[in-house]
């Protein structure tokens, strides 16, 4: 009844996105620690500009925690497409199994970023833009945690914040050297949220770290 009242309201006012839909459809474990991270960093996505008012009110960070939640979990090969979200919602709606640990990482995760955003402006700036925030939480997982596998979970490690920073700075002035002239440009032009193209990028940015 809920769904066929939303799909009747939609008919004459501004459609619901796909993320807004599936906060209308779903209740359950997973929805609600998609949305519990989301409140806890409304001001980091507005403080840092990952996000505008506008994005957040269309749930635009939602969708975004939902993409990385999954990922971690299920591995970049198990998202493959928009719809995937949809069936992972419907998936952990009752059950979402190590629910106090994805919590946990993405809180070690943000707070990781939120030091180097605070220790260098010319990281804030560059990697705060949505495609570039997206591959740089990935990745610091990846280097934290260990590589994304599916239902594999591991404990995080120690890692130098100077040698991480370093290699950040290096990727941004290489990306910004070989602009309009390189795949690995071409990837944050073009198909950014493309899983094919996600995963290039995770890759090539984990080079330098390796």
């Amino acid at each position: 009844d809920i769904i066929s009242m939303f799909s009747r309201i939609n008919s004459f006012t501004l459609p619901l996105n796909p993320q807004e839909k599936r906060n209308a459809k779903y209740s359950g474990q997973f929805k609600n620690l998609v949305y519990h991270i989301s409140s806890n960093y409304s001001l980091f996505w507005i403080d840092f500009k990952i996000f505008t008012n506008a994005s957040i009110a269309r749930m635009g960070d939602a969708e975004f925690i939902s993409e990385i939640l999954i990922i971690i979990k299920d591995g970049f090969k198990e998202y493959g497409e928009k719809k995937v979200l949809d069936k992972k919602y419907d998936l952990y709606d009752r059950d979402f199994p190590n629910y106090e640990h994805y919590l946990s990482v993405f809180n070690n995760i943000m707070s990781i970023i939120g030091n180097l955003f605070n220790d260098n402006e010319g990281i804030k700036n560059f990697y705060s833009k949505s495609t570039w925030f997206f591959s740089l939480f990935l990745v610091i997982y990846n280097i934290y945690y260990g590589e994304i596998l599916k239902d594999k979970i591991y404990n995080i490690k120690k890692k130098n914040i100077n040698m991480i920073k370093n290699n950040l700075i290096e990727i941004m002035n290489k990306y910004k050297q070989e602009k309009n002239d390189s795949e690995f440009y071409l990837l944050f032009q073009q198909g950014t949220s493309k899983t094919q193209n996600r995963l290039k990028r995770h890759n090539y940015m984990l080079n330098f770290f390796y």
